[in-house]
């Protein structure tokens, strides 16, 4: 239904328990604030509410330079616009949604030179493993993963799992980044071999995006946090 707002939900008397019977529906049709609109109530069997969703991020040193982008506004000037936001990116953060953006930026001439998995691969058989039933229900996105791999493939698009951006360097604006190994629980990896590594140059874009999949270990609060900035692309 276009051009429809719910202005009132209402308890229905059917089976007022919790968690039994969707609400009454009472709905207004037309232009917003429109004197005209149209009045009409609606009796579901079920209600699922779409209430939207925005990039998450989470500050770190540099995320204000000019050259950092959330995940989503990048892939949305990518699709839509057909908009490149720089020369070479660098992707950070965590969840599926990685794969996407870089396909989009990849597509638009951006050279993305790595894509940052926070979540390490035993980290993420592991939560999976814990949910197999999950699993099943999502076989359906196999297309889509296979999709997205040979678009990587083609164009030669590493992803780093266990990796995040820690911090964006530049002074007017994205020069590079600073990538740091992350343990399980996100905690910087205290390794000998797990120092951090800074690309400069290398990037003019940092996309970040920050999103809890899969399930993972809570992190012990006695060791400093390093969040994945939330997916970032950093481009030059």
């Amino acid at each position: 239904m276009s051009n429809t707002v719910v202005f009132l939900l209402e308890r229905r008397d059917v089976d007022a328990r919790p968690g039994r019977g969707a609400p009454r529906l009472h709905l207004l049709t037309g232009g917003v604030d429109a004197p005209d609109r149209t009045r009409s109530i609606l009796e579901p069997d079920a209600l699922i509410l779409a209430t939207g969703a925005h990039d998450r991020v989470l500050p770190f040193p540099g995320w204000t330079l000019p050259g950092v982008y959330t995940a989503g506004a990048a892939q949305t000037l990518a699709r839509t616009e057909r908009v490149a936001l720089g020369r070479r990116a660098v992707i950070s953060g965590t969840g599926p949604f990685l794969l996407p953006v870089a396909e989009s930026l990849s597509s638009v001439g951006t050279e993305v030179t790595e894509v940052l998995e926070a979540n390490g691969i035993g980290t993420i058989a592991r939560g999976w493993s814990a949910h197999p039933q999950r699993l099943l229900a999502q076989t359906g996105k196999a297309r889509d993963l296979v999709h997205y791999g040979r678009h990587l493939l083609a164009h030669r698009i590493p992803i780093r799992g266990g990796q995040a951006v820690i911090r964006a360097l530049g002074d007017s604006r994205v020069e590079g980044a600073v990538i740091a190994r992350l343990d399980a629980d996100w905690t910087r990896s205290p390794a000998p071999n797990a120092r951090s590594r800074s690309t400069p140059s290398a990037s003019d874009t940092v996309s970040p995006r920050r999103w809890n999949w899969p399930p993972r270990p809570a992190a012990p609060p006695s060791r400093s946090r390093v969040e994945p900035s939330s997916a970032s692309t950093t481009t030059s």
